[in-house]
């Protein structure tokens, strides 16, 4: 997505809202990564069981523990997902950004074809 805003740009395509969508989907990907991804991979969910008895609870509220966990993994993820997805729809409401060429660009493939 960047070096497509960074074509878009050089072509003279207004992308400050691309570039705030960006990083803010960059921010998105770092929180989740760094907090809440690796604060559950870090996590161990231990069952002491003392008598056969006591076995069926502690199995489950262990269980719920790691759902409760889970789910708050799934809902970074998710919001992530939002951010990455808007930050693409912004770009793409560039008209022709896909077919917008840098100069530098251009001049190298002309070259390459002319070697």
């Amino acid at each position: 997505m960047v070096s497509r805003a960074d074509k878009a740009e050089a072509a003279g395509r207004d992308v400050s809202t691309v570039r705030t969508a960006v990083s803010g989907a960059e921010a998105a990907i770092a929180s989740a990564r760094d907090t809440t991804v690796a604060a559950q991979a870090a996590k161990t969910y231990a069952i002491e069981v003392t008598t056969e008895e006591t076995l069926r609870a502690a199995v489950e509220a262990a269980r719920e523990a790691l759902r409760a966990d889970l789910t708050t993994v799934r809902e970074s993820v998710k919001e992530t997902h939002t951010a990455l997805r808007v930050a693409a729809t912004t770009l793409a409401q560039i008209p022709r950004v896909n077919d917008l060429e840098v100069e530098a660009e251009a001049e190298t493939e002309a070259s390459a074809t002319v070697n």
